[in-house]
C-alpha cells in the first residue's frame, strides 16, 4: 500500500485546528482530502460574501502574487532588456473614490523574447484585502470610507531566463492623481521552491487560516 499510494501511510505533522476538521497525526492523505473540501466551501462562501459593492467587483479568485509562494532565486541578464518600466494609474474624486490604472505602455515596450503571463493588482487597507484586480488596464470604484488605500501592482513576464516580476506598491488618499511612475523589476527565476512536506503543509495551514478569517 505504501509503496503505490505513499500519502495514506505518512501522517500529519503540522498544527490541529479542529474547527477546521484537521488533527496533528492524521494520515496525509486524509490531510489533503479535507483541505480541498475546505477550499470548495470557502469559495462558496466567498462567492455568496455580501461584502461591499467594491469588494464583490473586485474579488479575483485567482489571484496569487509573489509574496505568497517560495521561489527559488537566479540571476540573469534579462531584466537590463527592459527599458520601459512607466506605467499609469488616476484616483478621481467625487461622491466615490474611482481608481484605475493602465499597463500598457509598459507592455507594448517589451522586448523579443520577453513575453507577459499575468497582471495583477492587490488593493488593500490596514493589511486587510479590499479588492483584487487583473489585466492590463482596469479599475474600480470606492466609497470614501475605503480610502486611503494600497495597490500592490505586480506583473508576471517570462523569458529566456526564467520568470520576472515587475512590482510596485502605491499609497493613495481621496485625493485626485494622474501619475506615471516606474515598475521595480527583479529576476525570480522558473521553480517554486517548497523544500520538504512539512513546510508544503504548513504554507495550506496558514492559507486556509487565512481565508477562514475572511468568511
Amino acid at each position: 500500500m505504501c509503496f503505490t499510494q505513499p500519502d495514506k501511510c505518512i501522517e500529519y505533522t503540522g498544527p490541529s485546528a479542529k474547527d477546521l476538521g484537521i488533527e496533528q497525526g492524521m494520515k496525509l492523505s486524509e490531510f489533503n482530502a479535507q483541505v480541498v473540501s475546505l477550499l470548495s466551501q470557502f469559495k462558496v462562501a466567498l462567492d455568496k460574501c455580501k461584502c461591499s459593492s467594491s469588494a464583490s467587483i473586485g474579488k479575483d479568485a485567482d489571484i496569487t502574487l509573489s509574496n505568497d509562494t517560495y521561489k527559488q532565486y537566479t540571476l540573469s541578464n534579462c531584466i537590463n532588456q527592459i527599458n520601459t518600466k512607466s506605467f499609469n494609474y488616476s484616483v478621481i474624486k467625487g461622491d466615490t473614490i474611482r481608481f484605475s490604472y493602465d499597463i500598457s505602455n509598459f507592455v507594448n515596450s517589451l522586448p523579443n523574447g520577453i513575453v507577459l503571463e499575468t497582471i495583477r493588482v492587490r488593493m488593500t487597507k490596514n493589511n486587510s484585502i479590499i479588492a483584487n484586480l487583473s489585466g492590463i488596464s482596469s479599475g474600480i470604484t470606492l466609497s470614501l470610507s475605503e480610502v486611503p488605500v494600497t495597490a500592490y501592482f505586480e506583473a508576471r513576464l517570462g523569458s529566456t531566463c526564467g520568470n520576472i516580476i515587475a512590482s510596485k506598491s502605491v499609497y493613495f488618499t481621496s485625493e485626485d492623481i494622474n501619475s506615471t511612475i516606474d515598475f521595480e523589476i527583479q529576476d525570480s527565476g522558473s521553480q517554486q521552491n517548497v523544500k520538504t512536506q512539512e513546510e508544503f503543509n504548513q504554507m495550506i495551514y496558514n492559507k486556509l487560516l487565512k481565508l477562514q478569517s475572511t468568511i
